[in-house]
């Protein structure tokens, strides 16, 4: 849950056109360094940016699919 309220509170909004994050806190999120979940595989250097790029993008397909709805 936590990156799909990450991907939807950083992705751009043309009601607002902005973020909904940078409304309400007058900056742009940073990404966190670190997704994993207790029990899962420490993911390290180059590894983790693809990990988290990648569930960033498939999250964010899917919120544009269901919007389109």
């Amino acid at each position: 849950m936590p990156l799909v309220e990450f991907a939807y509170n950083n992705s751009f909004q043309v009601s607002i056109g902005m973020a909904p994050y940078e409304a309400l806190y007058g900056r742009p999120c940073r990404s966190p360094s670190c997704w994993v979940e207790p029990g899962d595989r420490l993911v390290l250097g180059p590894d983790i940016i693809r990990d988290a790029t990648n569930k960033v993008d498939w999250i964010r397909k899917h919120l544009k699919t269901t919007q389109s709805w």
